[in-house]
């Protein structure tokens, strides 16, 4: 790959219960983990009921240096305090 990162800046994830945190995983292995602890009032003001407002953003980078020249997954999933998680999004990242 030609680029060192992915950074994640200014997202936001919610949930029943609080979300703790978001990970990174790329074909299924844990690259990165991302507190959710960035306040985003601009979210709570539209969904003020859930858990964690308005500490609900998270940032980071995801380390992709080092990945192979074939397509690769790129998955983010969301874990509540409960240690449920959910599938946020997904991306094949082709070099």
């Amino acid at each position: 790959f030609a680029i060192d990162d992915l950074y994640v800046d200014y997202l936001w994830a919610l949930d029943t219960q609080h979300v703790v945190s978001v990970k990174a995983q790329i074909d299924g292995q844990e690259v990165a983990s991302f507190p959710v602890n960035v306040p985003r009032p601009d979210v709570c003001a539209v969904y003020p009921m859930y858990s964690g407002c308005p500490a609900v953003g998270y940032a980071g980078k995801v380390p992709v240096s080092g990945l192979s020249s074939c397509p690769h997954l790129l998955r983010v999933v969301a874990v509540d305090t409960d240690g449920n998680s959910r599938v946020l999004g997904e991306r094949v990242l082709t070099p």
